[in-house]
């Protein structure tokens, strides 16, 4: 995992580690949202094992975003409400 003042950049060997990793990060940022909101959460996977995530006011509040960068020029996009 790296951390970057704007996000953190995952990089990881299994599915297991992919979505323990991913689910503490989504609630970190989900605390940080309710206390200052002002955007949603953005998940971007870049490659087979790396995915970045990060608060960002291009995802509405109460909103995530999971972005799939893998293939160029055919991203696909799904949204989610948080609950």
């Amino acid at each position: 995992m790296t951390q970057r003042p704007d996000q953190t950049v995952l990089h990881v060997t299994s599915a297991e580690e992919l979505h323990t990793a991913i689910d503490a990060e989504v609630t970190k940022l989900i605390r940080e949202a309710v206390a200052s909101p002002g955007g949603g959460i953005l998940v971007t996977r870049h490659s087979h094992n790396a995915f970045s995530v990060q608060l960002t006011p291009e995802v509405p509040f109460g909103s995530s975003v999971e972005l799939d960068l893998r293939v160029a020029g055919n991203e696909t996009q799904a949204t989610h409400t948080l609950p």
